[in-house]
């Protein structure tokens, strides 16, 4: 006797097997859009990184709550792992007199420290921090008011120390 070979697929395999291809390429379109991401930030932001000093200075004092200022701002492209050199990075008290200064700041991105928000290596060279006690008994530490109730604005502060 001879059948016919005809398969019978199921619902639920047919099903299966188009989702299996939308997850593989909603995996596909992530991982073009981080190397694209990664490209851009080679290829565009590092080599430029300079231009960017003042917005930096800008978004730095607004998360801060005190003026800061970048002396340079340069890109050290390593390979596929980028690192910025910062010089002369002071924060200024609202006197306008320097409250915190840093000679030299390295810092360096990788893809997943930039999907956590942060670097993956943050180098301070020979930080100088000026602590104050005003006449009225509070204290200023790098121009921050530490009487204010949370403490300066601390959201910033956790950020910077939460780095690893």
């Amino acid at each position: 006797m001879n059948t016919p070979n005809h398969f019978v697929i199921s619902p639920w395999l047919a099903f299966s097997a188009w989702m299996s291809r939308l997850f593989l390429w909603c995996v596909l379109a992530v991982w073009l859009l981080i190397a694209v991401a990664w490209a851009t930030l080679q290829l565009w932001i590092v080599p430029r990184i300079g231009d960017f000093r003042p917005a930096l200075e800008m978004r730095a004092s607004a998360a801060l709550g005190v003026p800061v200022r970048i002396g340079r701002l340069t890109a050290r492209p390593d390979g596929l792992i980028p690192a910025f050199e910062l010089q002369d990075v002071s924060l200024l008290d609202p006197k306008g007199r320097e409250a915190l200064r840093l000679p030299l700041v390295l810092v360096s991105l990788t893809p997943r420290s930039l999907t956590n928000g942060g670097f993956e290596q943050l180098f301070v060279d020979r930080p100088v921090l000026d602590v104050r006690r005003l006449a009225d008994g509070r204290i200023e530490v790098a121009g921050l008011d530490f009487a204010r109730p949370n403490g300066g604005d601390s959201g910033a502060l956790d950020w910077i120390f939460s780095q690893r």
